[in-house]
């Protein structure tokens, strides 16, 4: 052993042995904690001073009334539990596993609303989610203070999927009780799995230093690794093994740098998202993202602000509505058309690209706060049954609701499936190829209008980002289809 592995070896000894008398002196231990994580209180002020959050958790809430007539946690865990409701119980909050009678206690809208496989984390903290914090009793206000609002935690919940490490968040929502009780809930996927053998811990923790080492994230806790809820052998039942690996349960003591997380996920997909071309004027001659992503630093082809925005306005002068409706983008790419439509109101969005684009978009979505999506990776060509990936749940929102198809830069690489002809929309956006002659145009309108029995409304030519000039064009199907 090196003298420097000596003294690193002393070091942590001697950590461990101050830690351990701190813990031995409650009024210590607490004084102690106030003052390290009032550090890093104020140390992340100064760094997001006059920073707006990249993701949106939080920022356009759906409410969903609920049978529940009580007033505080207490009511709801003997509201669940009369109904003989299986729940598991955390400090700070009540999770409410996929099952059946689950609209007893929380509803048949909140329930038609998601996917039927999904659980519910409950926040014992009654508020508001503009209110909501994730803690419901802590001893340390300035680790409730340095947490956050609770959409810091759905982001967290997010960076943990994107990695590979938790569940998918879909929604954060509004509850609000017979009783008027105002009421946190995330919505999530749910996790089946065992317990891990002390191989598969220690390379979870192992993935979690490395993330850490990179600086992707701190902790709210001083002790770090060193609290009961990163104990072996189970991470006090936050961590199952899932078929598809590691499941970390509870985000709550994570924070995740936002900008460094959305930058290095797309970093590591940099080969799938990124543009075919390569220019000299962008990055010294590196490749660059086909659309533009918020947070990426990256150079993009297509600006998604300008190419969001001409969509949106061909819809409100067509008096065409987003809000709580589904939309269907095929050929998604990364997903930003998922995502402008899901901040102007839709329901869900759904998209469709090669497998290693599907899996791309899924992972970046949640991190913008553009849960409530589905993407799926297919070879899109004329045989590919597009229906058949539309769960029966959505497809009765779609029927109820509306659809509206967004069939962008899409028909030069895949033709005009019957496929998304069979898929429950009303409306379509067309977007034609950059630089498309107008008699092309023309003939892809009457293609879509015989195969898809869909009439168009508008067209218009775009520009947006590198690209030149597009046809865009607004179509509506007729309603006996």
């Amino acid at each position: 052993m090196t003298p420097r592995d000596r003294a690193t070896r002393l070091l942590e000894r001697s950590k461990q042995w101050l830690r351990a008398e701190v813990r031995r002196r409650p009024v210590i231990h607490r004084v102690a904690k106030e003052a390290l994580v009032g550090i890093k209180l104020a140390r992340q002020r100064i760094q997001q001073r006059g920073r707006e959050p990249l993701h949106g958790w939080g920022e356009q809430v759906r409410s969903y009334r609920i049978p529940f007539t009580g007033a505080d946690a207490s009511a709801l865990r003997l509201a669940l539990q009369e109904h003989s409701l299986q729940i598991a119980e955390g400090r700070h909050t009540i999770y409410v596993p996929p099952q059946p009678g689950r609209e007893a206690v929380l509803g048949g809208e909140l329930l038609a609303a998601f996917p039927p496989e999904v659980g519910i984390k409950l926040l014992k903290n009654f508020a508001h989610p503009s209110r909501a914090r994730y803690h419901f009793e802590t001893s340390s206000v300035a680790e409730a203070a340095l947490i956050g609002p609770i959409g810091n935690q759905v982001f967290a919940t997010a960076a943990l999927y994107a990695y590979g490490l938790g569940p998918r968040p879909y929604d954060l929502v509004h509850l609000i009780g017979a009783g008027g009780a105002d009421i946190t809930a995330v919505v999530c996927e749910h996790v089946v799995g065992r317990k891990p053998s002390p191989a598969e811990y220690d390379d979870f923790i192992g993935q979690l230093r490395a993330l850490e080492q990179r600086g992707l994230f701190g902790f709210a806790n001083p002790s770090r690794y060193d609290c009961y809820d990163f104990y072996p052998p189970d991470c006090n039942s936050n961590l199952l093994i899932s078929d598809a690996g590691p499941r970390y349960v509870d985000p709550q003591a994570f924070l995740f740098e936002e900008q460094k997380v959305i930058h290095d996920v797309l970093a590591q997909r940099e080969e799938v998202l990124h543009f075919g071309d390569v220019l000299t004027v962008v990055h010294s001659g590196q490749r660059f993202l086909y659309q533009e992503i918020p947070g990426a630093s990256a150079s993009a082809r297509r600006g998604t602000g300008e190419r969001w925005r001409a969509i949106e306005a061909m819809l409100a002068r067509n008096r065409v509505q987003l809000d709580r409706r589904v939309v269907f983008d095929v050929c998604c790419n990364s997903g930003m058309m998922m995502y402008g439509s899901l901040a102007r109101g839709a329901h869900w969005a759904f998209g469709w690209d090669l497998p290693a684009v599907a899996e791309a978009a899924d992972r970046v979505l949640p991190l913008l706060g553009s849960g409530r999506s589905s993407v799926f990776g297919r070879q899109l060509g004329l045989d590919t049954d597009l229906r058949a990936d539309l769960p029966e749940w959505a497809a009765q929102w779609s029927r109820a609701h509306g659809a509206v198809c967004l069939f962008l830069a899409a028909w030069h690489h895949i033709d005009f499936p019957p496929g998304v002809g069979e898929l429950p929309w009303t409306e379509l956006i067309y977007e034609g190829q950059e630089n498309e002659p107008a008699e092309i145009t023309q003939k892809n309108l009457a293609t879509m209008a015989e195969r898809w029995r869909a009439r168009e409304l508008e067209r218009i030519v775009i520009r947006d980002g590198l690209c030149g000039p597009r046809p865009l064009a607004l179509l509506r199907r007729a309603h006996d289809h």
